[in-house]
């Protein structure tokens, strides 16, 4: 899920128990929990990883695979849940803050949880590059405090930048540091809105090509681990106000390089970062559902652009049904 939180009051197993406060402005989680409604009505089991860890570290994608991998190996060994161990099919799904994790997870799978029978990956909204994430948003989007907010979380897991940013950060982006710690998603997004990022900082040029910097960007950019060995799905919005299309296609060109690799790539032409998340879950819900059921995904890499994925065959109903049987699920009827 989108934990986008520089609060552990913002993490899933907290914002998502009834009347959780004192975080009533938190409320994509509970919006999220419609797609985990959706896997569940389907049969399956649904593991909601902490995926920020203890110190809220928003946005550090390595942190949060080796996190969410670990949660997947720990259901597969829950008495309780029944599953088949490690012979239990497993598929990850992220938009957004979420598929930080979930993408890196895909990426880390192979050499940091093998064992893990991982049979495809879904991801949308994808930050793919951090670096260009930061040029795209910065002054110019309704975004740029929750990329902010990003930068922050990254300081907490990586001392070097939380030295640069003490070393750097001018009068004015140490105020607005202050301000933004303790924040949760809601507020994330709301708060300092086209903000200015680099012109926060007191540095002889672009402080996101401090060369202190560039190990730590690169270990949080995709695509340079090599190809996942899982089937992808991406999903995006050329007109996503967060995270730049161009970075997806690269990431889908340095994937599809390999001569192995499985991707399904949709690009949504009239959406936005908000909509494709909502018109885009039917159809993800529907290709993760073929996978843990068995069905294989198809050989190579391929692309379309579509106007709404919501449109594709079956993924509206997938949609109402999960509406339904969250609505129903809140009035006290079992799941």
């Amino acid at each position: 899920m989108a934990e986008d939180s520089l609060s552990i009051n913002g993490a899933p197993s907290y914002s998502l128990q009834m009347g959780s406060l004192p975080n009533p402005l938190d409320s994509v989680l509970p919006a999220e929990f419609v797609e985990a409604q959706a896997m569940l009505q389907l049969g399956h089991a649904v593991v909601i990883p902490d995926h920020q860890g203890p110190n809220a570290a928003y946005a550090v994608g390595p942190l949060g695979a080796r996190i969410t991998l670990d949660a997947i190996r720990a259901a597969e060994r829950f008495e309780p849940a029944g599953l088949p161990g490690i012979d239990t099919r497993v598929a990850l799904w992220g938009y957004s803050g979420g598929v930080i994790p979930t993408a890196h997870a895909a990426e880390l799978h192979p050499t940091y949880a093998p064992e893990i029978d991982l049979v495809g990956s879904a991801t949308g909204g994808l930050l793919a590059d951090i670096r260009a994430a930061i040029d795209y948003d910065n002054g110019t989007s309704t975004f740029g405090g929750a990329v902010l907010g990003g930068l922050l979380g990254v300081a907490r897991e990586y001392p070097e930048v939380d030295q640069f940013i003490d070393r750097y950060m001018n009068p004015l982006g140490k105020a607005v540091r202050v301000v933004r710690e303790g924040q949760c998603v809601a507020l994330q997004f709301a708060g300092f809105p086209f903000v200015n990022i680099k012109g926060l900082f007191d540095y002889p040029g672009d402080p996101m090509l401090a060369p202190q910097m560039q190990p730590i960007l690169d270990e949080l950019s995709l695509g340079r681990r090599g190809t996942p060995t899982a089937p992808l799905y991406l999903y995006q919005a050329p007109l996503d106000e967060a995270m730049p299309i161009n970075s997806v296609n690269k990431l889908y060109d340095t994937y599809c390089a390999d001569p192995d690799a499985r991707v399904f790539y949709t690009r949504e032409l009239l959406s936005e970062h908000g909509i494709a998340a909502v018109s885009g879950a039917g159809s993800a819900v529907l290709w993760l559902d073929d996978r843990l059921n068995g069905v294989p995904a198809p050989q190579g890499c391929s692309n379309r652009d579509v106007v709404l994925q919501i449109l594709d065959p079956g993924a509206l109903d997938a949609v109402v049904a999960a509406l339904g049987q969250t609505l129903a699920s809140a009035l006290g009827l079992p799941v």
